[in-house]
């Protein structure tokens, strides 16, 4: 589980200075990569009880999560950006 949240606080930061380049707020989006990366591997393993055999759908979901997020704080950027014209 150190793994899982090491990767979420890089991740935190990550998105975080992301938004804070694309002038969003940093701490919104600092969080929901946090939540997003370390929610599915804590429910799965936690409340599923998914051990070994399942890492490979644990680690998938969190990534894909990421990426999930990437895209909408990508449109949420373009968006504030065409309202600023």
């Amino acid at each position: 589980m150190e793994c899982v949240i090491a990767i979420a606080v890089s991740a935190m930061i990550v998105f975080a200075g992301f938004a804070q380049i694309q002038e969003l707020n940093p701490f919104v989006w600092g969080l929901l990569a946090l939540i997003v990366y370390a929610g599915p591997p804590a429910y799965l393993v936690y409340f599923q009880g998914a051990g070994w055999m399942e890492a490979h759908w644990v680690w998938l979901s969190s990534f894909g999560g990421l990426f999930a997020l990437f895209i909408a704080q990508s449109i949420a950027a373009a968006i504030k950006r065409q309202r600023n014209r």
